[in-house]
This record gives structure tokens, sequence and C-alpha cells, in this order.
């Protein structure tokens, strides 16, 4: 069980990039890293919708530093 979460089977959600136009996507990128982009407007929806249905949610800085 994750002491962080408290949850067995943590659901993780990774990004490449949250942007707005894909022409303001970086040029020198990984072949199909703009699969893993999404608009800001969706990462919003999505982190609302998390939020609203109670998931717990820990970020890259509290892994980092836990306490």
């Amino acid at each position: 069980m994750s002491s962080v979460t408290g949850m067995q089977n943590p659901i993780v959600l990774m990004y490449h990039g949250i942007i707005n136009r894909p022409e303001e996507a970086p040029q020198n990128r990984e072949p199909g890293a703009n699969l893993y982009d999404v608009s800001l407007e969706n990462f919003q929806a999505q982190m609302e919708w998390i939020k609203a249905n109670g998931y717990p949610v820990i970020t890259i800085e509290h892994r980092r530093d836990p306490g």
C-alpha cells in the first residue's frame, strides 16, 4: 500500500505538455510526444473532475519531500 496516498493501486496521470496551440509545442521532441499533450482547458477539466470525485492527489514535489 502506498504510504503517501493510502491507495493500493494509485492512478497516475502523465502529460508531456499542457499546450494551448500545437504550434507552441517545442519542436525538438521525441516522436509521438504530442500524443501526451493536453490543452489547458482539458487539463483543468480533468483536475476538477478528479477533485469533485474525491480522488486523493499528490504532486511530484510532494513525492520528493513528503514531510
